[in-house]
C-alpha cells in the first residue's frame, strides 16, 4: 500500500526512510501522536531536556549559554554511515511510527550538530568520563557536504580507537533547531503502515497547509 497516493500531497507522506548518500546529511525528529497533533494546531514544535544539568553542562563546554533561552527541538543527524531506518521507524518514533524528516535548506543557520547525544555526553562530563575538550558542536554555515565530510571524520575517529579525540559519542549526532521545528521545515513526515489512520492523514495534510506558507531566504550549498 502506497500511503502518499492516499493523500492530496503526493511525496509528503512516505513509509520508508532512504539511507542518505555520501556526502548527504538526513535530520529526522522522533514524534508521538499528540505531539503530531499539537505541532498541527499550533504551527510549531519544541523538545525538552530530561535532565537539564545535562544539557548546561555541554553548553557550558562549547561556551553557549543555558539550552532554553532561544527554545529548540531535537534532530537526529544521519549520514551514510550512522543511518539505521530500522530503529528509526521502529525503536523511535516515541511508539507513534510518526517520524519527520526535516528539510536541512530550511533550518541550517538555526542547527548546531553535537558530537553525540547531548544528554549522554552531559553525564560523561558530569563524570568526568570525558572533559570539556571531547565536545564537538558544528555550526552548518559551510557547505553541507563539508559539514557531513566533518561527521564521517568523527565516525572514523570513533571506530578506530577511544583514544582518538574528537571521535563520535555514541552512535548518533544529534541536531539542535534553535527557534524550533516550524511547518515549513519539513521535508516529508514517514509513517510507519500501522499508523496510517484517517486522523493521522487528517493531521498530515494540515501541516501540509501550514508548509505552504512561503519562508524566503536562501539555503546552504551543496
Amino acid at each position: 500500500m502506497n500511503i502518499s497516493s492516499q493523500l492530496p500531497m503526493e511525496g509528503f507522506v512516505v513509509n520508508k526512510l532512504l539511507r542518505p548518500k555520501a556526502g548527504e546529511i538526513v535530520l529526522t525528529h522522533d514524534i508521538g501522536v499528540a505531539d503530531f497533533r499539537q505541532l498541527a494546531e499550533e504551527g510549531i514544535r519544541y523538545s525538552h531536556d530530561g535532565d537539564l544539568s545535562d544539557a548546561i553542562a555541554v553548553y557550558e563546554a562549547i561556551g553557549r549559554s543555558e539550552p532554553h533561552d532561544d527554545g529548540f527541538a531535537c534532530c537526529t543527524a544521519h549520514i551514510s554511515t550512522t543511518f539505521q531506518a530500522r530503529s528509526i521507524t521502529a525503536a523511535y518514533g516515541r511508539g507513534s511510527g510518526i517520524t519527520l524528516i526535516i528539510d536541512f535548506a530550511s533550518v541550517w543557520d538555526r542547527l548546531l550538530i553535537f558530537n553525540g547525544d547531548v544528554g549522554r555526553l552531559g553525564k560523561a562530563l558530569k563524570s568526568s568520563d570525558i572533559d570539556q575538550t571531547f565536545i564537538r558542536a558544528l555550526i552548518p554555515s559551510q557547505r553541507v557536504g563539508e559539514v557531513a565530510a566533518q561527521l564521517a571524520s568523527l565516525v572514523e575517529n570513533n571506530r578506530r580507537g577511544c583514544q582518538i579525540v574528537p571521535r563520535l559519542h555514541g552512535n548518533s549526532f544529534e541536531a539542535r533547531i534553535f527557534g524550533g521545528i516550524l511547518p515549513r521545515d519539513i521535508s516529508q513526515v514517514c509513517l510507519a503502515m500501522d499508523s496510517t489512520s484517517k486522523d493521522i492523514q487528517q493531521t498530515c495534510e494540515r501541516i501540509w497547509k501550514l508548509k505552504q506558507v512561503p519562508s524566503g531566504g536562501a539555503g546552504p550549498e551543496q
